[in-house]
């Protein structure tokens, strides 16, 4: 298995995950394929993957888990709770994540059997196991003060936990 350590890192749960910028690029939890220089080329996602075997994608235990999102603490900007700081040690960088929330495959005995149906598939590519979730993002420098002067914008999927 591969993993992809991420440059910026969080906590989901009160446990720390590494996750990879992927503003724009349309990452979706259980995605799949080739991950090269920070882009990952899709080639297949699990959950479409079960529909086309005819298993049962409506099953509960396939549900993602969702996740309290929770960073770095800057001094200045300890009053903002719907704030998450992701800290990048590699790039010696802080980006503010608004309103957060972590969404990851689920721990369970059905997803490592769909996972081992689908091995072949699978083989030498990486796998989204966790995707973050934000209003807004924006990098801050560290005493918090925004450093950045892009629009923010997020779109559904924009940090996500690669790994296989």
């Amino acid at each position: 298995m591969k993993t992809v350590r991420g440059s910026y890192s969080l906590r989901l749960d009160g446990w720390e995950a590494h996750f990879e910028k992927c503003f724009g690029q349309g990452v979706a939890l259980g995605d799949y394929g080739d991950y090269s220089d920070g882009v990952l080329i899709r080639t297949g996602n699990i959950f479409e993957d079960m529909r086309t075997r005819g298993m049962d994608s409506e099953d509960t235990s396939y549900s993602p888990v969702v996740s309290r999102v929770s960073g770095w603490r800057i001094r200045s900007m300890r009053n903002q709770d719907n704030v998450a700081v992701a800290h990048s040690a590699i790039e010696d960088r802080h980006l503010a994540l608004c309103q957060p929330k972590g969404i990851s495959l689920p721990a369970n005995d059905s997803i490592v059997l769909l996972l081992k149906a689908l091995s072949i598939r699978l083989a030498g590519k990486h796998l989204v196991i966790a995707v973050i979730q934000c209003s807004e993002f924006y990098e801050v420098d560290k005493d918090g003060k925004r450093s950045n002067s892009g629009d923010g914008k997020c779109s559904a999927n924009d940090c996500a936990q690669l790994t296989f």
